[in-house]
């Protein structure tokens, strides 16, 4: 039985909420163990800062759990960096999930754990593990540690394909605002030769140009190899917008002239994808039955 620890590693979540999705991975035959962190009222001080990654250590650490998982995501991963031992975790190899504000923790792990196999998907807390939803089994299956083919497969009607092609490489990116926040940094995201993806929520149309233009002037689009973009960028009824979100979207992304899909269920939305990253992968925007991204298992 795999046996998944729970992290707070941002926000506190709903209580109830992951009470919820806790009975829903019990429900699917996992072993569940919740970190203290997850149901303690907190402020943000550097003191609880330090109790969330000293909890994070000790969940990659134990041997009695097999894959980590966040609860949510929110504010605060960028703040309990500094109290993390890397050296401690280096040669950690579970599974670990996470999105949102937790694309920050993924840029970092990916310098100071790179044996870990970590994806870019749902956590504890979110709506669809609660209500049972089918798409879960993707993060069921990864959990596991099992291979999980085309991950872009039952969301071919929901996607658009700008550019077609194939491109091949590791799949890198998350939540836009948060990825552009580790430029300069010790966790900086690598795009080169990578398979973008970017998502982001509720953003007024001039940030989400600003962030763009930050990664181009910061030669973080020049080496992609392909990019996918979710579905939420702009919010959708912003006053005077810099423009819509296709048009914005596609004034940085569609001139690099890369494989480029839009509206994929990754991130912020109901029924999101488990997009495991940096791991190799291939990428075919022509595929017959819609785009798919294929990555290797173990």
């Amino acid at each position: 039985m795999t046996t998944i620890g729970i992290i707070a590693a941002s926000c506190q979540p709903e209580p109830e909420r992951l009470r919820a999705g806790i009975a829903v991975l019990e429900e699917q035959g996992f072993r569940v163990k919740v970190g203290e962190r997850n149901f303690e009222q907190r402020p943000h001080t550097p003191e609880e800062d330090a109790l969330r990654a000293l909890e994070l250590e000790r969940m990659f650490l134990d041997p009695e759990v097999d894959a980590v998982l966040c609860a949510r995501g929110g504010y605060g991963v960028a703040r309990l960096l500094d109290y993390v031992d890397w050296d401690k975790l280096a040669g950690v190899e579970k599974p670990f999930c996470g999105y949102s504000d937790i694309t920050t923790l993924h840029g970092i792990l990916a310098r100071q754990v790179p044996r870990l196999r970590r994806a870019y998907g749902p956590m504890a807390a979110c709506r669809m593990v609660e209500h049972r939803s089918p798409r879960a089994q993707q993060l069921y299956s990864f959990l596991r540690g099992e291979g999980l083919g085309n991950v872009l497969e039952d969301a071919a009607d929901e996607m658009r394909v700008i550019h077609g092609g194939a491109a091949e490489g590791p799949v890198t990116g998350g939540c836009l605002c948060l990825v552009v926040s580790t430029l300069g940094t010790p966790y900086e995201l690598d795009t080169d030769g990578k398979i973008l993806i970017l998502e982001d929520i509720n953003e007024e149309s001039r940030r989400v140009d600003r962030y763009l233009t930050h990664l181009k002037h910061a030669g973080k689009l020049d080496g992609v190899v392909g990019v996918i973009a979710g579905q939420t960028f702009c919010l959708p009824d912003e006053k005077d917008p810099m423009g819509t979100q296709d048009e914005i979207l596609l004034r940085y992304l569609e001139p690099l002239g890369v494989p480029l899909i839009l509206d994929a269920p990754i991130g912020h939305v109901d029924e999101l994808l488990t997009v495991p990253v940096d791991t190799p992968a291939v990428l075919d925007a022509d595929a017959a039955g819609g785009p798919s991204l294929v990555v290797q298992s173990g």
